[in-house]
């Protein structure tokens, strides 16, 4: 479609060519006016624009199925006109009123663009062009042209062939709606991903002991939790999902605002440093008042991935088996107990005289534990 379209603007040069050696009465005409004043000096014809192109944009184009150019309301582009007649003075805008060949201009949106003079030849100019908004909705803009040295002289219409029009596109979201968006996309990336590793991290063996063992405040965390994370498989699909969901959206958003490249690495150092460094940084420590505080969020994400997460859950389910948590025997037992009165300074004493199966703890400490014997089988 596009070497169609260069093909068409190829054809119509050489024939205009063919028109200025040999011009007709007709567009001898159109270059007349009839109302000029005395001392008039004639700026001589004017400029003839028979196709363009786009050379570079703030945001590469797209083009539709008749190759016109479709390019991003409110941006910069340099766009290289075909045709003759261009000099220091040419002016160039756009309109979304249909017209033929040589009238009147009628409502442009511009007082007009000029030619860069470093760039006429004898038969294309560039332009550097700012691209009008969208209204209404999927309108094209037609080209229009002057010499800019008559001060008294009008837009004239270029025709309303496909390879003199150009169509634009808003943002998918305004500025302030982008930024909101993508700072809630942050947050939560960094909430699933913290949550991942802080809820994940800990069985139910681990949490049931915490919830007879620990703090009055790590009591009342663990068994916020305990009803979650017996779903374990369930848990696990819903935060990622949601995970990502929203890293997903932060990329799209961020391409929506820049262009793919930066989009990409913005995107990616955004993610890695605030949505996984970081949060997991800081569950790894405190990921079970983390996952405490935020157990309605778990849930709410929960109810809506349950369409997808829930099937996937139990298929791990299927393969994978129930998930028992972790269970000591007795040598994992004393040596659990070794490590811990070793980290904590309780020493060689009755704590590591044990040979029974099972050890009551007391106390917030390791140091405070007492071995009750329990007759061997």
């Amino acid at each position: 479609m596009i070497l169609s379209r260069h093909l068409q603007t190829l054809h119509m040069l050489a024939v205009c060519c063919r028109k200025r050696r040999n011009p007709s009465p007709d567009d001898q005409n159109l270059y007349m006016t009839t109302d000029r004043q005395p001392g008039y000096i004639d700026p001589g014809p004017l400029p003839r624009v028979i196709g363009l192109r786009v050379e570079t944009a703030d945001r590469d184009p797209t083009y539709d199925d008749d190759g016109v150019p479709i390019l991003l309301a409110h941006s910069n582009v340099v766009l290289r006109m075909f045709g003759f007649g261009f000099d220091n003075y040419s002016r160039i805008t756009v309109t979304q009123t249909p017209g033929a060949h040589g009238k009147h201009c009628e409502f442009p949106v511009s007082d007009g663009f000029p030619v860069e003079a470093n760039s006429i030849s004898q038969f294309s100019a560039l332009v550097r062009f700012h691209v009008p908004g969208v209204t209404p909705p999927g309108a094209s803009y037609y080209l229009c042209v002057k010499n800019g040295q008559d001060q008294t002289s009008r837009f004239l219409h270029q025709g309303t062939e496909t390879w003199l029009t150009l169509r634009s596109y808003e943002k998918l979201l305004p500025l302030w709606m982008s930024v909101g968006i993508i700072i809630l996309c942050l947050t939560f990336s960094a909430l699933f991903s913290g949550l991942n590793l802080g809820l994940m991290s800990m069985d139910q063996t681990e949490l049931k002991i915490v919830a007879n063992t620990g703090t009055e405040a790590e009591k009342h965390y663990a068994r916020a939790i305990m009803p979650v994370r017996k779903k374990g498989n369930y848990l696990l699909c819903s935060i990622l999902l949601g995970n990502v969901l929203v890293n997903s959206t932060l990329t799209i958003i961020m391409d929506d605002l820049t262009s793919g490249l930066v989009a990409v690495i913005g995107s990616t150092l955004t993610i890695v440093i605030f949505g996984e460094i970081c949060p997991q940084a800081v569950c790894s420590r405190y990921g079970l008042a983390v996952g405490a505080k935020t157990i309605y969020i778990t849930r709410f994400v929960m109810i809506i991935t349950f369409p997808l997460a829930y099937p996937i859950s139990k298929i791990l389910d299927r393969i994978l088996g129930v998930e028992l948590g972790n269970v000591y025997n007795r040598e994992r037992l004393k040596e659990l107990v070794k490590v811990s009165t070793s980290h904590f300074g309780c020493g060689v004493g009755p704590c590591m005289q044990m040979e029974t199966p099972a050890v009551a703890c007391s106390g917030e400490h390791i140091p405070a534990c007492t071995a009750k014997s329990i007759s061997k089988s």
